[in-house]
């Protein structure tokens, strides 16, 4: 028997301003993220552009939404929940890392 599980992902209001003033392509490749990682969990997004966890922080992680590097988002899991918290949503050079 086999279970389909998917993740509850939870986004701030203030990542969705932010997510508003980004350029387009940022915005869907943002989207495409938060569907990964409802199907998939916080490791879903392996093969996107500089997938992480964050160094020192066991239960954070990052990832870059366009291929220039200026965009990025950062979410976490919640303890042994099936919780996802996206908290950063923006420009490189602001990223909370």
């Amino acid at each position: 028997m086999e279970y389909i599980v998917s993740w509850e992902v939870r986004v701030k209001l203030r990542v969705w301003k932010s997510v508003d003033r980004m350029p387009a392509k940022a915005q869907l490749s943002f989207k495409k993220l938060l569907a990964v990682l409802r199907l998939a969990g916080p490791n879903g997004p392996k093969d996107w552009k500089n997938y992480g966890k964050l160094k020192g922080r066991a239960t954070q992680y990052h990832c870059h939404l366009t291929n220039d590097h200026q965009w990025v988002a950062c979410w976490q899991k919640e303890g042994d929940t099936l919780y996802i918290d996206v908290y950063y949503a923006g420009s490189h050079q602001g990223a909370p890392y």
